[in-house]
Order: structure tokens, then sequence, then C-alpha cells
């Protein structure tokens, strides 16, 4: 099977960049690749409905407790945090530091 799992376990937040991760994506062409997604988010929520409308490689896991998002992150290729650089003061408390 040559399909690549991307994962996103977090928020469906604009500021933690999801949008921009949607919008990566979409430019992606490749049939096998994947984009499962958990969290919420009101503002999230609906571009990524509205995604999965247009695009069926997108999944939506919804919320999930711990063992379900390990579960999920384990079976993934790639993790994802697509958190931009650009906001200091946010990222004075919450930069990902351990991500590997």
């Amino acid at each position: 099977d040559n399909t690549l799992v991307i994962a996103y376990t977090g928020s469906l937040i604009f500021d933690y960049g999801f949008n921009l991760l949607l919008d990566a994506f979409s430019l992606l062409k490749d049939n096998n690749l994947r984009l499962w997604v958990c969290g919420q988010g009101k503002e999230g929520k609906v571009i990524l409905e509205e995604r999965m409308k247009l695009d069926n490689r997108i999944k939506y896991f919804g919320v999930l407790n711990k063992d379900e998002i390990f579960k999920i992150q384990r079976s993934a290729d790639l993790l994802i945090n697509p958190r931009p650089n650009g906001n200091k003061n946010f990222n004075r408390y919450s930069f990902p530091s351990k991500l590997m």
C-alpha cells in the first residue's frame, strides 16, 4: 500500500495554523495522501467540513480520548504541527520545542 497518512491531533484553531494546514494539503494532488484530523474548535470545524466535501482524502475522527489519539498517532506516517512561529507572545509560552 502506497498510502501516506498525515495526522493532526490538536485544536482546530486558526491561530494554531489549522487553516494553513488545510490550505497546504489542498495543494497536494497525490491520491495516495491522507489527512487524518482529530480535535475540536468551532472555526476550524466549519472549514474542515467544507474541505471534506471537496476532498475525500481528509478524514475527521472528532474529539478522542488520549488512548485513541495515541492509536491514531501510531498509525500515521507523519505527525504535523502547523503552528506558525510569527506570534512571539503566544510562542513564548507554548513553543513546541520537543518535536522530532
